[in-house]
């Protein structure tokens, strides 16, 4: 068809006196039946002026955007389109760009693609119905009756999601995961005639997923499979913890025998300055070496938490799975981990508070033993630092 421009012009700048959305009325279209002509748009002359039926023309012709979305159902979009009120208008290589026309076009191509694939089946034209298939789930009644303005003015990429999908869906065993995808989407929806520009909304998140499953299957990767080398993954990792958590407690049970030991050497020892210096060495070593060995556990619970990690990551590359899926897995060995660092940080908390109280004990009762003890200890020292000094 020629360039509309002619046609757009004509009919933008005519006064339509005409209340209904498919019919123009003007007599100032009188004096212009030569351009309706020359783009075969169907007339009649009557006496309020020049009558045009909007839904017989050989073009979409609409007053406003919502007369458009109502009434646009044309699938193969080679016609052109002209949109009055918002003086727009669409033809292919000559064009008044702009998301509305894209998404209205797309919108209904792929609702066609659906239809020639199967993925969709009309089910009730008259209230614009159609049922979604899967082999999965089942079916589901998805209505594309409500169709809103402010998502047709919003960019959803359709344009490019449209290419990919015909690409991908010559593919027959891409199908089904795409009709999971779908259904799995709208089924949320609690509104039947919103569903389908709900699965548009959702269409790059639809693809997306569609398309990573469909690798998971063609890479022999299945859910199942992923899921069996996880769970050994994991069964690994706690056992490993576990082995961490039980060495762990029975430091901790051992604890209260170890203060024990404490108490009772410097009570047994408190009238004798010597033995309860000995004691004093023997409560600082054996505590220093509880506090490195927890240290060390800490620090193997950490590099097992990293290598963990690593799995999981390889696991997600190889499957081709995001790794968002991988999150509450991780969160819950994660929240293991935690808890047992904390435990070990309380653990060493308290050996080093009585650890340090012991030995102040040990000095008080050493002091109450032999006041002098310390000056007789330190005078050697002092002696002999003095000769350096010399």
């Amino acid at each position: 068809m020629n360039d509309v421009s002619k046609l757009f012009n004509l009919l933008v700048q005519c006064n339509d006196i005409s209340d209904n959305d498919l019919e123009i009325v003007s007599k100032e279209l009188e004096n212009s039946t030569e351009i309706l002509a020359e783009y075969s748009i169907t007339y009649e002359k009557h006496a309020e002026g020049i009558y045009i039926d909007l839904s017989i023309q050989p073009l979409h012709i609409y007053k406003t955007k919502k007369d458009c979305l109502l009434h646009y159902a044309d699938q193969t979009s080679d016609k052109p389109i002209i949109i009055l009120q918002d003086q727009i208008y669409f033809q292919d290589g000559h064009a008044d760009e702009n998301l509305f026309f894209e998404n209205l076009i797309f919108a209904s191509k792929i609702q066609k693609l659906l239809i020639e694939k199967e993925i969709a089946s009309y089910h009730d034209i008259l209230h614009e119905k159609f049922i979604f298939l899967s082999e999965k789930r089942g079916k589901i009644e998805v209505g594309y009756k409500d169709k809103s303005l402010d998502f047709y003015e919003r960019n959803h990429e359709l344009k490019e999601l449209y290419h990919k999908l015909s690409i991908k869906c010559q593919e027959n065993e891409y199908l089904s995961f795409f009709r999971d995808n779908m259904i799995e989407k709208v089924q949320d929806c609690k509104d039947i005639n919103y569903r389908f520009i709900t699965a548009l909304e959702n269409l790059a998140k639809i693809v997306e997923k569609a398309n990573r499953e469909f690798e998971l299957y063609k890479n022999k990767f299945s859910f199942e499979e992923f899921q069996s080398k996880l769970d050994e993954e994991k069964d690994k990792y706690f056992k490993t913890l576990q082995d961490s958590l039980s060495e762990f407690l029975s430091k901790v049970n051992s604890l209260p025998i170890q203060f024990g030991v404490y108490i009772y050497l410097l009570f047994r020892f408190e009238k004798e300055p010597y033995p309860l210096l000995i004691a004093s060495g023997i409560i600082f070593v054996w505590s220093l070496f509880s506090f490195f060995t927890i240290s060390t556990m800490k620090k193997g619970i950490s590099d097992l938490k990293v290598r963990f990690d690593h799995v999981f990551q390889l696991i997600s590359e190889k499957s081709g799975i995001d790794k968002e899926v991988l999150v509450k897995e991780q969160d819950g060995v994660n929240g293991r981990v935690r808890s047992i660092l904390k435990l070990t940080s309380i653990y060493q908390s308290v050996v080093i508070v009585f650890t340090v109280g012991f030995i102040l004990m040990a000095i008080y009762l050493i002091d109450l033993a032999s006041p002098h003890f310390f000056e007789v200890l330190i005078h050697p020292i002092r002696a002999f630092c003095s000769g350096i000094n010399l």
